[in-house]
């Protein structure tokens, strides 16, 4: 009988240390990965974020534009509809189930 406790505990002892090395190797995996992704991140933010002066880029974008627009040939279309004078109105503008922010 002592000689089964014995062997027992071995075994219990033995699986013991088998599964904390297993744990032990999913740890540092999930570690790594967590690692290589904060990297990836940093990278992509860096190569994102640090483009050409945006101030550069708007005026070239501005020029572009100003290339394309062509003045219209028809000065009718710029001209303001005619403009009627309206007595003062009141609008509700919160509905009646609205809550108070």
């Amino acid at each position: 009988m002592a000689e089964e406790a014995k062997k027992e505990e071995n075994s219990e002892e033995k699986v013991e240390k088998s599964e904390g090395g297993g744990n032990k190797l999913i740890l540092i995996i999930i570690v790594v990965l967590l690692l290589l992704l904060l990297v990836i991140g940093g990278v992509v933010a860096y190569f994102l974020l640090s483009g050409d002066n945006p101030d550069q880029v708007a005026q070239q974008d501005v020029k572009k534009v100003e290339q394309k627009i062509e003045k219209p040939k028809n000065t009718e279309a710029l001209e303001i509809g005619p403009i009627y004078p309206l007595d003062p109105f009141t609008v509700n503008l919160k509905s009646s189930g609205a809550t108070d922010i």
